[in-house]
């Protein structure tokens, strides 16, 4: 399935009670119906002086009325699916007195979003672009449904400001339908999330060739999409990792620019950090339609090799690092202006042989392809949703490291857009750090921190463990 198509039931009494009579009705329309008219036809037929005209008349009227009648209603009480999809909502038929009689909602229509209370019964209130709301019951649709129909507001309506009421009560549904191993449905948006993931396939370059005339590839470290990973060699007999970025030629002239542009923009700043823990940036250019970003040569083993080869780490070693990350983190978003990593995962964390991390990668080149072709690059399940949505702050990389916390205490990728709690899958993770991964990972970004609290203060106050000085 290339995308997520959802029909959710709405049924009440109401709407129950009209199935039953639409089956009640069925054979009165469908049958009875027609053939009074057969019958009267051919009685006209055969003695035409003794049906008078208005009687004659008469039945075939109201034969006909209860033929559209009861198709109509047969018609109003099977729609009882909302159906949801990417562009928007379909109501169906039962609901329109209740939706304003709109039958199609385009998501682009969908300002802002808030949930209302009346009688007790809660609704979730969808703001119109231009003018105009429609309310849409949750009474009458199962939990799981409204949890799903929340979660394509999420992600589906990008102009959407959600309220924090209504937030707040995605996050109570989600708890309540929280299953197995406490995943609840939002495991069922990670094939969505994969499509939006994925690009056309481009030819990587392959060992030997050369770059800027004077770094030798040496071989292909990961690539995939419009982009590729590979370890070069300088003249010198010097290691370096150029990180390649692909624009395909489909995309136009004025956005190519544009992505070009901030790809500059940002692989310069990059050139000028400077700190022991994060992987030096040599370099960017470009050469033969292909853009690149020339980095320091780390070697070692990655956290999630580390971890799949050895298991979970413990309680003491996942609270070091923490810390350790926290501060290199916090030194980036430090920076004038701020540096968001927008690729931090296990993957992008190197440990060296003295024990000390080194963090890799920068999603600057996922960050130029996925602006350039509207395909979102890199790995789902440590985004949250607003940088699915382009909009990545400083906050996001907050949400990528409680999932690399997660991943390192579990052994287990994160479940994109859902909150994570490591205790679940390992109950030897202690409940300061599993209360720390929650609320890194917590939907909402002004939810992943405090006031006046960056990263590291963050860590050092949940966890009690001292952190390096930046």
């Amino acid at each position: 399935m290339a995308e997520i198509q959802l029909s959710i039931p709405y049924r009440n009494a109401v709407t129950r009670q009209g199935r039953l009579m639409a089956w009640a009705l069925w054979p009165v329309w469908a049958m009875l119906a027609p053939l009074c008219i057969l019958l009267t036809l051919a009685a006209i037929a055969a003695y035409p002086a003794i049906f008078p005209p208005a009687l004659t008349a008469g039945l075939i009227l109201v034969s006909c009325f209860t033929m559209v009648f009861g198709a109509l209603w047969t018609a109003i009480a099977q729609d009882d699916q909302i159906h949801v999809s990417r562009e928007g909502l379909f109501f169906p038929l039962v609901l329109l007195p209740k939706v304003g009689f709109t039958k199609y909602l385009p998501w682009d229509r969908v300002v802002a979003a808030d949930l209302v209370e009346c009688d007790q019964r809660k609704k979730m209130r969808l703001v119109l672009k231009g003018f105009g709301a429609v309310d849409v019951p949750f009474a009458d649709i199962g939990q799981e449904q409204v949890e799903q129909l929340l979660l394509a507001v999420e992600v589906w309506a990008d102009k959407c400001e959600r309220t924090p009421h209504l937030i707040a009560y995605q996050h109570e549904v989600q708890n309540a339908t929280k299953g197995i191993e406490g995943v609840s449905y939002t495991q069922m948006w990670e094939e969505e999330l994969s499509r939006k993931f994925t690009t056309t396939a481009f030819i990587p370059l392959e060992p030997g060739a050369v770059l800027k005339q004077s770094l030798k590839v040496v071989r292909q470290l990961s690539f995939g999409g419009f982009s590729a990973i590979y370890l070069v060699q300088d003249e010198l007999g010097a290691f370096m990792v150029a990180k390649e970025a692909v624009i395909p030629a489909s995309v136009g002239d004025k956005q190519r620019a544009k992505a070009q542009e901030h790809f500059v923009r940002e692989a310069a700043l990059l050139t000028k950090i400077d700190h022991p823990g994060i992987a030096r940036v040599f370099d960017h250019f470009s050469e033969g339609a292909r853009n690149y970003i020339l980095l320091e040569y780390i070697e070692g083993q990655n956290l999630r090799q580390h971890v799949n080869q050895r298991g979970a780490v413990d309680n003491r070693t996942a609270s070091k690092w923490a810390s350790e990350l926290a501060q290199i983190l916090d030194f980036l978003h430090l920076q004038a202006p701020p540096i968001v990593h927008r690729d931090f995962s296990p993957d992008n964390v190197m440990l060296m042989p003295d024990g000390k991390l080194v963090l890799i990668d920068f999603g600057a080149a996922n960050h130029f392809v996925t602006e350039a072709t509207g395909t979102m690059v890199g790995k789902q399940a440590y985004m949250p949703a607003e940088q699915l949505r382009g909009k990545a702050v400083i906050l996001s990389d907050y949400y990528s490291f409680g999932g690399t916390l997660h991943f390192l205490l579990t052994g287990h990728d994160p479940v994109p857009l859902a909150t994570s709690n490591p205790r679940l899958l390992n109950n030897q993770t202690s409940p300061e750090l599993d209360r720390l991964v929650a609320q890194l990972t917590s939907f909402e970004a002004v939810e992943r921190t405090e006031v006046g609290k960056n990263l590291q203060a963050l860590v050092r106050e949940r966890l009690g463990v001292a952190g390096a000085t930046v």
